[in-house]
């Protein structure tokens, strides 16, 4: 499988989108000392950090299984995982809607049945909201993928999501009152810093998964 489209893809979303999150560091610092703005340019900077970590996970991914199938792999070729995200549920529908003789058939030759699925085109994957630690963990699994440096960040995620939750839901935030905007500034750095490496994280994961080929299923 040829990964030059989705290393390109994933060098062009990362290039643009951390000159937005730095973008973001910078008015955040600058309204450090203005009570009113303070907040505003919190949440925004929660906002559009969830945004960029949605986006790239979902853009990438759903590549990723666009390139595979567009590659020529059949759906008796994927790994275990793939078979189950993308075709046991349509197959189901399709062997209800057969006849008698049709059904007959499958059942004689189930593999070419399963090979005459439509393939996914990675709309499926654009389609997911709320990118929570049990939604990444699904969406990067339909492929079959693992990340083991997930774990570092499992809490950042959490902390990311609860925050953009209440932001997109128009709630008023609370601030810790124990410690100072440059404080609270620095944590949502950190907080934004975890979010970048994971990015990168799921970027090489994915790069070295489809270079190996390794959402094909064993022989």
């Amino acid at each position: 499988m040829n990964t030059c489209t989705l290393e390109n893809l994933i060098n062009d979303e990362l290039r643009w989108r951390e000159v937005e999150l730095s973008l973001l560091k910078v008015q955040l610092l600058r309204d450090i000392g203005n009570v009113e703005h303070f907040p505003v340019s919190y949440r925004s900077f929660v906002a559009i950090t969830y945004a960029h970590y949605e986006g790239f996970t979902k853009i990438c991914l759903a590549q990723a299984v666009s390139d595979i199938f567009q590659s020529g792999v059949l759906p008796s070729e994927c790994a275990e995982a793939l078979q189950n995200y993308y075709f046991a549920r349509a197959s189901r529908q399709r062997l209800s809607s057969l006849s008698n003789p049709q059904l007959v058939r499958a059942l004689i030759e189930p593999r070419v049945f399963f090979d005459q699925a439509p393939r996914p085109t990675g709309e499926e994957l654009l389609a997911i909201s709320n990118m929570n630690v049990q939604t990444f963990i699904e969406a990067t699994g339909s492929i079959g993928l693992c990340i083991p440096a997930f774990e570092d960040y499992r809490r950042s995620v959490g902390r990311l999501v609860d925050l953009r939750h209440r932001c997109a839901h128009g709630e008023r935030l609370t601030f810790d009152s124990s410690k100072s905007n440059a404080e609270l500034a620095h944590d949502v750095f950190e907080l934004q810093a975890n979010i970048i490496l994971l990015m990168h994280a799921t970027a090489l994961a994915l790069l070295e998964h489809c270079e190996n080929k390794q959402f094909l299923g064993r022989p």
